[in-house]
């Protein structure tokens, strides 16, 4: 890889990461103070009936996805004008997806929050507003994907991070609000919601509009581009489908077999993890463009070499937050809300373990992409993925715990890695025993060597603050040590100590 690209990726990734320690700060306190407002059963309740729309979600995701993948193979061939017609058409399909969301969310989707799920009585009618609020934020939401697409397609990072900074100090607005006004809460809460998918969708279309002369959009006809695009779109429905199942179908499941109650735990949990996932997705998000421009000017070992190496480091910064929250989970949601709901200790320590496991996948999704094959490969992920759903009826229709549903993701996560690494062969000849050697083989040492001494404190020591500091710490420099160890080739070593010893100098 050239220095250049390299700065490259580190810049995108600095401003990232200024998005997500704000991000980060704001979310976790505007969800304390929701879940204080709102209470466990009404949290709940927008947990669950946001999850229902989000099963609508695997539409965005699929286009998310593909319009990505275009627009970075179109600038890496550096084709302008291909790259035109490329938004435009994207723009076209998905104002066709959202008439199918209004027409599926108005029709099965209200049918089902209203007669499947589990509903206080006298919650029913705010259920109904909130639903409509929420199908309305999601089609906003949709409109907004071929723009943002665009800015990630273009590295343009930097407005990515501020646009978010604004968007989640709008909903610190909406927790003010909430406190200062008596109208229902759960229903101002989803309207307000709404209010803000708006003001951010604006702001990305007029950033676009005057950046990039290509995001102006024209009706354009190409069958052969609407064939290419959809038919990648499609083969994506499927594995999006299956990551609804193991995310908001799961949801619904225990919704239905427990109380709202476990959806609020559940959805805390998430919560989290999302903010902790945000440490290694901003890399990964740095990352993606590059493999596929690597890919489309035929950078064949550039693009190998970003795989292994962002693959690798995506974890060790993910393991490094990661196992002081593992083991000091009770004390700090203890101290972050008021009421702690049932099983949300638990549901936040799995959750963190299997996104352990699927960010070492992080960086396998824009190599397949980046080949337009994906065909396979969807389907063998997706039907790996999609098994959570029935495994878990099955199991919660006979007698067993929500976190069940956890254990099954954990494990089915850790399949579909294989699967991944499998497809991945087949279609550019990387080899597996190299990414398990490089990559797994390194992964779990570090987990293993530097997890000993923080676990010894965990059990030996009172829960206290002290204990979450010392802990933490110790947590910390034993996993740098380890990745130093064990992570870092020789090469990387060298340059560590090089910018250690020049920054030292100054």
């Amino acid at each position: 890889m050239s220095s250049e690209d390299n700065k490259r990726i580190a810049k995108n990734t600095i401003f990232l990461y200024l998005r997500m320690l704000v991000t980060v700060i704001v979310t976790l306190y505007t969800s304390r103070i929701i879940l204080d407002t709102l209470g466990v059963d009404d949290y709940g309740i927008f947990n669950v009936v946001g999850g229902v729309v989000m099963m609508l979600g695997f539409i965005t995701n699929t286009m998310a996805s593909a319009s990505q993948r275009f627009f970075a193979y179109e600038l890496g061939q550096n084709n302008f004008e291909k790259l035109k017609k490329t938004f435009s058409t994207t723009f076209s399909i998905y104002l066709i997806f959202t008439v199918i969301v209004v027409v599926f969310g108005e029709t099965i989707g209200l049918w089902f929050v209203q007669n499947k799920l589990t509903i206080p009585p006298e919650r029913i009618e705010a259920t109904f507003w909130v639903y409509q609020f929420t199908i309305l934020t999601f089609i906003v939401t949709i409109l907004r994907i071929p723009y943002n697409s665009l800015i990630i397609a273009h590295e343009k990072m930097s407005f990515y991070a501020w646009s978010s900074i604004i968007e989640v100090f709008l909903k610190l607005v909406i927790v003010f609000i909430l406190v200062w006004f008596s109208f229902d809460k759960l229903i101002l809460f989803g309207a307000l919601t709404f209010v803000v998918a708006i003001t951010v969708t604006v702001i990305y279309i007029v950033f676009c509009i005057v950046k990039f002369a290509e995001s102006k959009y024209r009706f354009v006809w190409d069958r052969d581009l609407f064939k290419t695009m959809f038919g990648f779109a499609s083969w994506n429905l499927f594995a999006a489908s299956a990551n609804v199942g193991m995310n908001e179908g799961v949801n619904v499941l225990l919704n239905i077999f427990f109380r709202p109650a476990i959806n609020a735990a559940r959805g805390i949990a998430f919560q989290i993890s999302s903010q902790v996932i945000a440490f290694v997705g901003n890399f990964q998000m740095a990352a993606s463009p590059q493999i596929i421009k690597y890919y489309a000017s035929g950078n064949i070992d550039n693009m190998e070499k970003l795989y292994y190496q962002s693959s690798r480091l995506s974890y060790f910064l993910l393991y490094t937050i990661s196992l002081p929250l593992l083991l000091e989970t009770e004390l700090l949601l203890g101290w972050w809300l008021k009421e702690v709901p049932e099983y949300t200790v638990l549901f936040t320590r799995l959750v963190i373990i299997n996104r352990l496991v699927d960010c070492m996948s992080g960086t396998i999704i824009p190599v397949v992409q980046a080949t337009g094959k994906i065909k396979f490969y969807q389907i063998f992920v997706g039907t790996t993925i999609i098994l959570n759903v029935p495994i878990s009826y099955i199991l919660l229709k006979n007698g067993a715990s929500p976190e069940i549903t956890m254990y099954i993701m954990i494990a089915l996560s850790s399949i579909a890695l294989f699967v991944r690494l499998f497809v991945v062969r087949s279609l550019l000849g990387f080899k597996v025993k190299d990414y398990l050697n490089l990559v797994v083989k390194n992964n779990l040492l570090i987990t293993i060597f530097s997890a000993i001494v923080p676990i010894m404190l965990y059990y030996y020591m009172r829960q206290n603050l002290i204990s979450f500091f010392l802990i933490g710490t110790v947590s910390v420099i034993a996993t740098l040590i380890s990745i130093y160890l064990i992570g870092l080739n020789v090469n990387e070593k060298e340059k560590l100590l090089m910018f250690i010893k020049k920054y030292f100098k100054k």
